[in-house]
């Protein structure tokens, strides 16, 4: 694990602390129950998303005509509220139970019966089961699980929990498509992203059509006769031979956890401890750990270790790290032990420190057998006369870099000559990183299980040492270094006439930024008043260097639009960069990453020498060759997608990248809110994509696995970044043995199913790093907020649910979901019209604002006034709907995850009294 911070908290025991009672809120078992558990079980569990529950609670008991004992509200764990209402019978409850099953309160989620029988059983057993009971099934036994496994009777795979709704999670079947596991109980214990086993459930409990989560789920039918066979909607009409007497109904196929292959994620996680009236409890024997990351769940620290550390400070806002030592059957959550102190909430470096250890990054510090591999002489390397005979020498040539403006780790350069006949000979230059890590060497190991450097807002977690990806591999200006080049001979339209593949010397003359390029590209390069752009070494001039970056930008266009025309697929979203102080590392500005003509220079040859190398390597060793393939999109969310666009009068043709990417560049149209809603169907769009993967060619015969969807290419590999991913330095392994170098790849001695291994390694830390980057954006976003909120923007509705709008922010690129009954207004209501296809309906939301808005106007609230009930002469209204421009207001709030909330601004017709 990586080093969480200086103040280490003293472990647990070995001692079992299983047994002990504990606060902590109960799991819902019986969210799918049809029947009433038993006479025993008194409590209904209502969950709901405002803090007080949406009903009055005398109310609602006296229409079944029962009596309550008692209630109690709190936080759920999933980020909702929860309203535990505890009846006279168990009759009574069932009574209330199935009355508010058929009759949901308007701002009610879920209602279900609660797991313990009353509400005392509930605040005082809650790490318990019920008596005579397991919370959990057992595992199979390891020979049980072979069996079912060699047999196809189960499904295996990695096992995806939903952050927003914790209590589902998903693992694909071999056709990709999605299997719910329902509940806590179903998922057996399994954390995010472990490989697990599941078998599927007895059609009889697969989820029903109105259930709420399939509104995010695929739809599947099937027959009552027929326990696995599934009959399309299309062919409901056509006769069979089968009987058919049942109904085909509207299911979605679910399943449970029956074992753990490999435990994927760390059990380690940040979070606080629940500290709140510990001391009027203290028949407490655990308190409540609760994860940062809602994927983990809540674990039980014995209390005489919090109570030591409530000793030394006020740990009400510390951030501690907490390790899952051990989870039996019988107990509702983990016991776990604290064995850091991360730091204190609200922090830049505690902060950033958290996402790394929920992402289960190490940034530790390299040890000592590591730095030993690196060269001795250290900055003082140079390139011997052995290795120089290896080697073509391109130090002659105008090479130069191209990356953003503070980038140290400079993976490649080009190169660009005018050949005698008029076509052009060009050069990607990659650095050569296999010359200094050597396979199953201590610096190999460390590269191999980082797999990736991580780029967060502030920082780099390097995957190499700094000497090696700052220095000895980094293709710096002005001093010589190792690469392995691609070099083609092309013409002007980008069509390829021949190939080299081999180790070279080079020597770049300039490290020139995105900006330069384009200034060169934009004729703005002697512009007393453009961009400064560094004078080039080895005797060149800025006037070599314009006439090779318009060589290139030619060529480059011309391979973009070919590849556009054969179907490549780009989905752009709003990416943010900030501004930093020097001093105290808070955000001092914020904005928009344009991508510019100059980006597409260099992607274009990226992608080129990736493509020329997976063919070259599918080439000479089809069965090992190390690949990346990109599968296509789950069809069931891209047809949703489609229909949602062809209600509000878009059509969307997604049956091929190629007709995907042309219609939504097409369907727009032309006027002002045309970026909009390009920008609004890219996140639509981008949503039912699947990721792209790494994988060794010999796991699978069939070659339609290696093709790539984004790029509508069959073979595509990565190449051109070996100092920052794992995967390059593998590929260029290989490379060197396809042009009879074998000595790195005797000495990996993989074989394939080593190489699949090494794979999936590299794709599970891919995803942590893109989500560690992802969330160290959003962190500096709410501190940004926080420092220069409130914020004015423009944004689109994505999505309308019954009292929320889903945005997004054109400005910050920021999806946030939008609550009505949040807001100061007099009411809302949600409602439906015909979409332009007539054969749709289309979402409404339409809201009316008093005239005037004082601090003290009160929330519209679940239950506002009746929607028709309000003139018009007392209100201003306002209707949405999908795609709907709206007016946002960004504030900081500490309440939230990020640290901020978006609301709507009134409009210019409301008058605002501060």
């Amino acid at each position: 694990m990586s080093n969480q911070g200086p103040s280490q908290v003293g472990t647990t025991p070995t001692k079992n602390y299983g047994r002990r009672n504990r606060r902590q809120p109960p799991v819902q078992s019986f969210r799918n129950a049809t029947t009433w558990p038993s006479n025993d079980h008194h409590v209904v569990k209502f969950e709901h998303s405002s803090p007080e529950p949406p009903f009055n609670i005398s109310q609602l008991v006296s229409t079944v005509g029962g009596y309550f004992m008692k209630y109690k509200s709190q936080p759920s764990e999933n980020g909702n509220f929860e309203t535990k209402i505890e009846m006279k019978t168990a009759a009574e409850a069932e009574r209330l139970w199935k009355h508010c099953q058929e009759n949901l309160t308007w701002g009610v989620l879920s209602v279900e019966p609660d797991f313990f029988y009353t509400i005392k059983k509930t605040w005082n057993n809650q790490n318990k089961s019920q008596p005579g009971k397991s919370v959990f099934q057992e595992y199979w036994s390891e020979e049980k699980l072979k069996n079912a496994i060699e047999n196809c009777e189960v499904i295996t795979g990695p096992l995806r929990i939903n952050a927003k709704k914790n209590i589902h999670a998903f693992i694909s079947d071999p056709d990709g498509k999605d299997i719910l596991i329902p509940s806590r109980e179903d998922r057996n214990r399994a954390l995010d992203g472990d490989i697990v086993v599941v078998e599927i459930k007895d059609p009889s409990e697969w989820e029903s059509g109105n259930d709420s989560a399939m509104k995010t789920m695929e739809i599947e039918t099937f027959k009552l006769t027929d326990l696995v066979k599934n009959v399309s909607l299309q062919d409901q009409s056509k006769p069979t031979s089968e009987p058919t007497s049942n109904a085909i109904l509207l299911k979605r196929k679910t399943g449970r956890v029956v074992g753990i292959l490999e435990k994927i994620r760390s059990r380690i996680a940040t979070g606080f401890l629940k500290i709140e009236n510990m001391d009027e409890k203290k028949n407490q024997s655990f308190i409540q750990f609760q994860p940062c990351n809602h994927t983990f769940p809540y674990v039980c620290i014995p209390r005489e270790f919090v109570q030591k550390e409530r000793e030394k400070q006020d740990i009400s806002k510390v951030i501690f790290a907490c390790r899952i030592t051990s989870w039996d059957h019988d107990k509702v959550w983990p016991v776990g032990e604290l064995c850091n102190i991360v730091g204190e909430k609200g922090q830049i470096e505690p902060e950033t420190q958290r996402i790394l250890v929920d992402c289960d990054i190490e940034d530790s510090e390299f040890t000592a057998e590591v730095i030993n591999c690196l060269p001795l002489s250290g900055q003082k390397w140079s390139i011997s006369q052995e290795e120089r005979a290896k080697r073509r020498d391109y130090t002659k040539e105008c090479i130069f870099s191209i990356d953003p403006p503070h980038a140290r780790d400079l993976d490649d350069a080009l190169h660009c000559n005018v050949t005698p006949d008029g076509n052009f000979e060009i050069g990607v230059h990659i650095a050569d990183v296999s010359h200094f890590v050597k396979p199953k060497t201590a610096l190999d190991n460390v590269a191999s299980a980082r797999a990736t450097s991580v780029y967060m807002v502030q920082r780099v977690i390097p995957m190499l040492p700094r000497l090696l990806c700052e220095e000895l591999c980094s293709l710096n200006p002005d001093v010589e270094r190792l690469a392995f080049s691609v070099v083609w001979t092309i013409t002007k339209e980008g069509k390829i006439l021949s190939e080299w593949f081999g180790r070279s010397i080079i020597r770049s003359c300039a490290k020139l930024s995105y900006d330069h390029a384009q200034a060169f590209i934009d004729g703005r390069a002697n512009d007393e008043n453009g961009v400064s752009i560094p004078s080039p070494t080895g005797g060149f001039t800025h006037k070599h260097l314009e006439e090779k970056i318009l060589n290139l930008f030619t060529v480059s266009q011309n391979l973009r639009r070919q590849r556009m025309e054969k179907g490549a697929l780009r989905l752009d979203q709003v990416r943010l960069n900030y501004t930093l102080n020097s001093e105290s590392g808070n955000p001092n500005g914020c904005y928009t990453y344009e991508y510019k003509k100059s980006n597409e220079l260099i992607e274009e040859f990226m992608l080129l020498a990736n493509m020329a190398v997976a063919h070259q390597l599918y080439r000479k060793m089809p069965k090992f060759a190390f690949l990346r393939c990109h599968p296509p999109p789950k069809e069931d969310m891209l047809d949703d997608m489609v229909h949602q666009c062809r209600a509000i009068g878009l059509e969307i043709d997604a049956k091929t990248s190629q007709s995907l990417s042309r219609t939504i560049q097409t369907s727009c149209g032309d006027d002002e809110l045309s970026k909009y809603r390009k920008m609004a169907l890219f996140m639509l769009a981008i949503k039912p994509q699947k990721l792209a993967a790494y994988l060794c060619a010999g796991i699978t015969e069939d070659p339609a696995g290696y093709h790539h969807y984004a790029l509508n290419v069959p073979l595509y590999t990565h190449f051109t970044s070996p100092i920052r991913r794992y995967a390059d330095l593998v590929v260029h392994r290989q490379l060197a043995a396809t042009l009879g170098d074998n000595s790195d790849v005797d000495a990996m001695a993989a074989t394939t199913d080593e190489l699949e291994l090494q794979a999936k390694l590299c794709n599970h830390r891919k995803a942590n790093a893109k989500t560690a980057g992802d969330l160290s954006v959003q962190l500096f976003f709410g501190l940004f907020v926080k420092s220069f909120g409130p914020l004015e923007s423009k944004g689109m509705v994505m999505g309308i649910l019954d009292h929320c709008l889903d945005v997004l922010s054109m400005e910050y690129g920021v999806t946030k979901r939008v609550y009505m009954d949040a807001h100061p207004l007099l009411s809302f209501q949600y409602g439906q019209k015909d979409s332009p296809s007539g054969n749709q309906k289309l979402s409404t939301m339409k809201i009316k604002w008093p005239l005037v808005l004082t601090p003290e106007s009160k929330l519209a609230g679940l239950e506002p006034t009746p929607y028709g009930c309000v003139g018009s002469n007392v209100s201003v209204e306002q209707s949405y709907e999908v795609f709907s421009v709206v007016d946002l207001i960004i504030k900081p709030d500490d309440h939230t995850t990020d640290g901020y909330k978006v609301s709507l601004r009134p409009p210019v017709d409301v008058s605002v009294i501060q």
